[in-house]
């Protein structure tokens, strides 16, 4: 798969989801001496805009959906990975490749935890949002 058309997967995948947090992976690369080179993927921890449509199903999607969603800034932002300040401009799904959906009620908890695991690696983001999961169902049965 290229990267277009992971970046289109996962476009797709945050339109037909109902969540307005999630966790996503974007590859990140630099020129150097006349070549690109990949650097680490930057781990965000985004808020979807309010304005981009959710929820919807597979016959409503729409190549203008998934286009504007990929040039849309994603101003509610903060860098897991990296030293980078929170809400940064400029900030798209460009070049995301990955992504979990987080449920709202587990979203501080994700973010807590998820600035402590100093990882490099969307899955392991990805067996934490797991775990708080379970144990979000753990303590709702008992």
């Amino acid at each position: 798969m290229t990267n277009v058309e992971s970046t289109i997967d996962m476009l797709k995948k945050i339109l037909m989801s109902e969540e307005e947090y999630w966790i996503v992976a974007r590859k990140e690369t630099a020129r150097e001496y006349g070549h690109t080179v990949r650097l680490k993927d930057l781990i965000l921890f985004i808020a979807i805009p309010h304005e981009t449509p959710r929820n919807l199903k597979y016959e409503e999607l729409t190549v203008a959906e998934v286009e504007k969603l990929d040039r849309a800034y994603i101003e509610q932002n903060i860098p897991i990975n990296s030293s980078y300040p929170p809400f940064q401009r400029g900030i798209t799904l460009y070049d995301v490749y990955e992504g979990y959906p987080i449920r709202g009620a587990l979203a501080r908890q994700m973010l807590i935890e998820a600035l402590a695991l100093h990882s490099d690696e969307i899955y392991d983001y990805k067996n934490l949002i797991e775990k708080l999961e379970a144990q979000s169902v753990g303590n709702r049965t008992a």
